[in-house]
């Protein structure tokens, strides 16, 4: 389980941790203090050896269109005050002590560097001919407990995205991440693969159980084609069964959050904004649900908000559990930066109790 963040020129953030992380991390603030990309640069991380891991960065804001030129636009917006001189670091330490490095730099010229490893390309449909112009690169290397293991280049030619690597292993990829943004439902092709997983491997029953809380008529879900394309359907007892997407957004948002836990061991289940389209009257049972599932599959769970209701739910969940695996912290911008301080369940309770504004 990861323990701490660090983040340096990473968007907003410049020389920053987020520490005593546990189980379940809360992560409140005002707008704009950063709470996503602190789920971002987690997934940033973890998905490194993914050819549309820069623009995952979009797509996760649901950012429909971008540029793309050979002078580090793509991913100029990740480097804090869109400065590409700047280097960004981003650490994760876990329970172990065990410490994973990952650094980013802008390189004007990366022509040899590229050429010398296009055939270990990732994606090798997207590497292009590299002998003419300069090519600029968002140039990473990584490192575990101080030990180098490898290197990516992402890089722009002809309008096209390409990742190049070096000597990275699947073996160190020691998290999976799955990141659930604000407005994600059980429709999309990723969540269709894994719940379709998890139908075959029979491992549907606990998502079923949960599901209930927000429809106590649900008996099963199933994926059925519709127009050539998945769909999830659902039977309620009815004469038939019919689509999730007419049993409103809150179902399809709390269904993608338990796909995401379920079909993953031993890794972060990043969520944004996770009380979208869900009734606060439920929220306690939905962070039992969200606590019991990451146990059961040994996932630690980072969550953004700024839901007093969905805070008072967390909050009778920890008092009515005595669960002591729950961590709140509130972001804060001040004038010598973002500024982290954490609550742990008890200090949440006592600030809940005396209406103090946390979020």
């Amino acid at each position: 389980m990861i323990e701490s963040i660090y983040l340096d020129n990473y968007k907003k953030f410049v020389d920053f941790e987020l520490n005593n992380l546990k189980t379940i991390n809360v992560i409140s603030g005002s707008n704009n203090t950063g709470k996503t990309s602190i789920l971002e640069a987690l997934f940033f991380l973890c998905d490194r050896l993914s050819p549309d891991n820069m623009l995952r960065q979009y797509t996760i804001r649901n950012v429909k269109s971008y540029t793309i030129n050979s002078q580090g636009q793509m991913w100029q917006m990740i480097f804090n005050d869109y400065d590409l001189t700047k280097k960004i670091t981003i650490k994760i330490t876990d329970s172990n002590g065990n410490e994973e490095v990952a650094t980013y730099n802008h390189l004007d010229k990366a022509n040899n560097e590229i050429i010398s490893i296009q055939n270990q390309s990732v994606n090798s449909s997207n590497i292009v001919s590299t002998s003419s112009a300069d090519i600029s690169s968002l140039h990473s290397e990584f490192e575990i407990n101080k030990k180098k293991c490898g290197d990516t280049y992402f890089y722009i030619r002809d309008n096209k995205l390409a990742l190049s690597h070096k000597d990275l292993k699947l073996s160190d990829l020691t998290k999976v991440a799955i990141f659930v943004n604000s407005t994600s439902n059980a429709t999309n092709k990723e969540d269709m693969d894994r719940l379709g997983k998890l139908i075959v491997n029979r491992r549907i029953e606990d998502i079923i159980a949960s599901l209930q809380i927000i429809e106590p008529k649900l008996k099963s879900i199933n994926i059925i084609p519709e127009a050539n394309m998945p769909t999830v359907y659902c039977d309620t007892g009815l004469s038939r069964q019919y689509p999730l997407y007419h049993m409103g957004e809150g179902i399809s948002k709390f269904l993608s959050i338990l796909i995401s836990i379920c079909s993953v061991q031993n890794g972060l289940v990043c969520i944004d904004e996770l009380e979208n389209g869900i009734h606060y009257s439920l929220f306690p049972k939905v962070w039992g649900i969200i606590d019991k599932l990451a146990k059961d599959n040994n996932n630690q769970i980072f969550v953004t908000t700024h839901n007093h209701d969905l805070l008072k739910g967390l909050n009778t969940f920890c008092q009515e559990s005595k669960d002591s695996s729950v961590e709140f912290i509130r972001i804060d911008e001040t004038k010598s930066g973002l500024v982290a301080k954490n609550y742990d369940s008890e200090m949440l309770s006592a600030a809940m109790d005396r209406q103090w504004e946390i979020r």
